[in-house]
Formats: structure tokens, C-alpha cells, sequence
């Protein structure tokens, strides 16, 4: 998935705004449509040139010689059959989790917020609230022993909106089981290692909101959703699809004490907490491997400008 805001890709948006002042409809069109088509092609070449790093780590190990980068958050969404949801196998999963205990100490969000010189922590994270984060995901966690947050999307636990659901992963019955429901997750709720949190009530793309109070209800609504229904407190918000603007971070600072964006790098320095960078978990396993090094976080400043 690629980025989603521009704080991610702060050329894009700029180059198309620029091409279309001062055109007319037909001319700002002709820029719009070539400006998405050349940042296609411009991100079609990062890629590649990103993946080409990953394939020189895994056949070198040359990040050994540049020191070990710093903590991580992981992002997932499915753990599974990747057919479904596109995501990693329950297999994937478990190798992953053998490298984060063998490369890390795995921890629970707010413990990457504090400076620490004794090694690399990193935690784990899910969005969306998936039915196969219970029955695959979360028993191999039990087997290892490791905590998790999941973020739930409150307009869509159990059978609400399956339609819905099953028009947006193509299933062949609307009846498959596809989200969490309410009693699997006031399971996890009783389960110290995982924690619950807020990923709006219908997962739109919050800039895309521009009714205020509409905003809140998304936002709030689904905080107050969610500590309802399952009598904990929800503390922990994901942007959906990844996107944000001003407002949307405001009303999450005033309301959440963390922010997990899809911002696709380590922890650095003293981050924002209503912006946390998160590792895509669903990337090939190599390109993974290669964007938990130090190595790769130094390269990426670099590699995101061109």
C-alpha cells in the first residue's frame, strides 16, 4: 500500500498545484492527469530501486557495518490466507515473530517512546479488527508471549455492515466470517497483553471529512463506541487507510494519548506520539528485513527525495 497524505509524498501535491495555476479546466485536467501519471512512474522507480537495496542486504548483510537502527512498530492487518486479505500467511507471521524475539525485545507501544540504550524494542500492532487475528494471529502471540494492539473499527465488528465487508474483499457470501465479534473481543479486552483501540467507526479517509462535526463522530464517536460496548478505555487511535490532516491529528491529540500512522519508517529521535511511523508487516518478507535495519532508516531521507 502505498503512502497516503502528503507528509509522506510532499513533492507530489505540490508539482500538480503548481502545473495547474493559472490554466484553464481542460488545462488543469491535461496537468492533473499527466502529474499522476509521472508520480506513478517516479514511485514505480523508487520501488524498484528500494526493493534492488533489499536484494543486495539479504545476498550481503552489509547493514553489520553501519550499527543497528532504532525501535519499531509493526503494522498488520490480516494474518491468514493471504487470497483473502492480501496479507501473510500464518507461517510468515510466525517466522516474523522468531526474528522480532531473536533481533528484539517486543514490547507494548508506549515502551518505544522511551529513550532506552540497552537494545532495540519493538511492538506489534493490527488495523481493521479482522476475524483471523483471533483464531491465527492471536494464538501464536499466546504461544510466544508477546503483546499486541488491535485497532477496531466500531461500524464494523461482527455482522454490521457486511455487505459492506464482503463487496470490499470480493467474499463470495456475505455470511463469511470476516470481522472480530463482539465475544471474541471482549475476550481479548480480558487479556492484559492486548490492547484495544480506536480505528473510527466507518474508515474513511479522515481529510477527505470536511464537516467538522462529522469528523468528531468518526473520531470521538467511535472511542465512545468502543468503551461502551467493551468497558475499557480506548487510549490508542489508527488513521485510517493511513491518511490525516491537521484536524484530524488535533482531535486525536485532544482525545487519545497515541497516534499510529502508516508512515513507513523506524521510531527516530523523540517522536510525535499522535504520529507514530509504523514497518508494513505485509511487505515481502526481504524488503521487511531490510527496512529493520539501521542501514535502510539512514538510506531513506535520501531515497524518498528522488
Amino acid at each position: 500500500m502505498g503512502p497516503t497524505n502528503i507528509s509522506e509524498h510532499p513533492h507530489a501535491a505540490q508539482k500538480c498545484q503548481t502545473g495547474i495555476a493559472g490554466s484553464d479546466r481542460n488545462g488543469a485536467g491535461l496537468c492533473s492527469e499527466h502529474n499522476v501519471n509521472f508520480t506513478r512512474s517516479m514511485q514505480a522507480t523508487r520501488d524498484a530501486i528500494w526493493s534492488g537495496f533489499a536484494k543486495i542486504e539479504s545476498l550481503t548483510g552489509l547493514s553489520g557495518l553501519f550499527g543497528a537502527g532504532g525501535d519499531v512498530v509493526m503494522m498488520y492487518h490480516s494474518v491468514g490466507d493471504p487470497a483473502k486479505f492480501g496479507n501473510v500467511s500464518t507461517r510468515r507471521f510466525r517466522r516474523d515473530l522468531e526474528l522480532f524475539t531473536n533481533e528484539f525485545t517486543v514490547v507494548d507501544i508506549p515502551e518505544v517512546m522511551v529513550p532506552d540504550s540497552d537494545g532495540r524494542r519493538i511492538a506489534i500492532t493490527f488495523d481493521d479488527g479482522y476475524e483471523n487475528f483471533f483464531t491465527e494471529a492471536y494464538p501464536i502471540l499466546r504461544e510466544y508471549d508477546l503483546p499486541a494492539t488491535i485497532f477496531l473499527t466500531s461500524g464494523f465488528i461482527g455482522s454490521r455492515n457486511s455487505e459492506r465487508i464482503s463487496e470490499r474483499h470480493n467474499l463470495a457470501d456475505a455470511s463469511d466470517p470476516a470481522m472480530m465479534t463482539p465475544e471474541q473481543i471482549r475476550s481479548l479486552v480480558d487479556d492484559d497483553s492486548i490492547h484495544i483501540g480506536n480505528h473510527t467507526r466507518n474508515h474513511p479517509r479522515l481529510p477527505d471529512i470536511a464537516d467538522r462535526d462529522r469528523l468528531h463522530e468518526e473520531i470521538l464517536g467511535a472511542k465512545q463506541d468502543l468503551e461502551s460496548e467493551f468497558d475499557t478505555a480506548i487510549t490508542r487511535f489508527s488513521y485510517p487507510h493511513g491518511a490525516y490532516d491537521r484536524a484530524s491529528v488535533e482531535i486525536v491529540r485532544e482525545s487519545h494519548e497515541f497516534g499510529l500512522s502508516s508512515i513507513n519508517h523506524q521510531i527516530r529521535g523523540t517522536p510525535d506520539p499522535h504520529l507514530l511511523p509504523r514497518i508494513r508487516g505485509h511487505n515481502p518478507r526481504q524488503l521487511l528485513e531490510w527496512e529493520l535495519t539501521g542501514l535502510s532508516e539512514r538510506l531513506r531521507d535520501v531515497y524518498e527525495r528522488v
